[in-house]
């Protein structure tokens, strides 16, 4: 099943060789942002209209894209390479997982029962919810700053049970 970032929170990785690291993530965050603007190119190149990034956030946000579409796929297992790490989530530690618990405890207090995060780190989007929904969209906004610079991985569910 294609693996689903939700736009915030990527983490850039390594410090580049600085000694404070503030200049290597600002070159990782940077090269992540080339690498979602590639993504974003391919997947138009591949015939699959998807929205345009948002400036502002990082990450890619291809939610309302039709998962079981034959097209959507071989775009996916063809864009996804261009993505850091090949689009795969990437190891998860405690802290990781508690801060993703964390999300999860906010968004259902926003009224989105959203399931526990999966060991790996992933999340589902329940049945029936729209992600792109002012109330989805609202508790996301409220509830970002528990993520913690994690990488939000979803798989699966939302609003036509993808």
């Amino acid at each position: 099943m294609p693996t689903l970032l939700l736009a915030f929170g990527l983490a850039a990785c390594g410090n580049g060789g600085e000694a404070d690291g503030r200049a290597g993530a600002a070159g990782g965050q940077q090269e992540m942002r080339e690498a979602e603007l590639a993504f974003y190119d391919c997947m138009r190149g591949e015939g699959v209209d998807v929205k345009d990034p948002d400036p502002s956030a990082n990450g890619i946000n291809i939610t309302g894209l039709d998962m079981k579409d034959p097209k959507t796929k071989a775009a996916m297992e063809q864009c996804r390479k261009l993505l850091p790490g090949g689009g795969d989530a990437p190891e998860i530690d405690a802290d990781g997982l508690e801060a993703l618990r964390t999300f999860v405890g906010c968004m259902r207090d926003k009224g989105i029962d959203m399931p526990d995060p999966g060991s790996d780190g992933s999340l589902r989007l329940p049945e029936g919810v729209d992600p792109q929904s002012t109330q989805f969209q609202g508790a996301m906004e409220e509830c970002r700053e528990h993520m913690k610079g994690q990488r939000m991985i979803v798989r699966g569910g939302g609003q036509s049970g993808q």
